[in-house]
């Protein structure tokens, strides 16, 4: 997530706008079947949506992490500067959300949601950036321990951030390291595979040349404060709706 500079490439704010869009549909769903009939959505289809939507996210997060290292040249220390300015940022906004699903919510609050996720991955990955392959095998290794570790529970919950789920433990974005931070290392091999060196491989028509690209890629360059705004606006809108 995040509001997109004039280096990024427009397939990926595309990308990012047809993910936010993905999302909102999602979340006013559920919304809608949690206001309406008082319970979640269920189901393997809307696991897999979910599911695929996220991932989508984290892979175009990983390539933007790779494509911004690129074009940083020789200025590898402004570079990690950038990077854990932005990190703080979006973890900050993370614990905002924190704070307000505690206040709201209560039980089911987001511990360690997705921009927590993205806060830390930001800073974890630098190391990493240089990499292609050995960022591929590393997101496949996490993301298959953090399926496995899925189907156990532990009687602590201070490792809950890392994928070790506590018993009882319950919350309505959680996106540990273990698996999801895979999802991002896979974007980076895959930001090095077709964006070598920060020039792309492969030449793409321009995404802005309609209106719908236009819009979608708007769309894109703005998920984040789609995404601060847009559980607030469906709930009010889905509750006048159905009263």
């Amino acid at each position: 997530m995040g509001r997109s500079d004039p280096h990024h490439f427009g397939e990926l704010d595309f990308l990012r706008g047809i993910a936010i869009i993905s999302m909102v549909m999602l979340h006013g769903l559920e919304d809608l079947s949690l206001l309406k009939l008082g319970r979640p959505l269920e189901g393997s289809i809307f696991n897999l949506w979910q599911q695929g939507t996220a991932i989508l996210f984290l892979a175009i997060f990983g390539i933007a992490a790779y494509l911004s290292y690129a074009r940083n040249g020789p200025q590898k220390e402004a570079g990690f500067r950038r990077r854990l300015r932005k990190g703080l940022m979006l973890f900050g906004w993370g614990m905002m959300i924190t704070c307000a699903t505690y206040l709201f919510l209560r039980e089911g609050f987001v511990v360690f949601g997705i921009l927590h996720l993205m806060g830390a991955g930001s800073v974890l990955v630098y190391p990493l950036l240089p990499f292609r392959y050995l960022n591929l095998i590393l997101g496949i290794l996490i993301v298959l321990a953090g399926n496995y570790l899925n189907g156990f529970r532990f009687n602590f919950v201070w490792l809950a951030w890392l994928g070790l789920i506590p018993a009882g433990f319950n919350s309505v974005d959680y996106f540990p390291i273990a698996p999801w931070m895979g999802y991002i290392l896979i974007g980076i091999f895959l930001g090095n595979l077709l964006y070598p060196n920060g020039n792309p491989r492969l030449r793409l028509k321009e995404f802005s040349s309609n209106p719908f690209s236009k819009s979608v890629s708007f769309l894109g360059r703005n998920s984040l404060l789609i995404y601060l705004v847009h559980q607030p606006l469906l709930v009010a809108l889905i509750g006048w709706a159905i009263n």
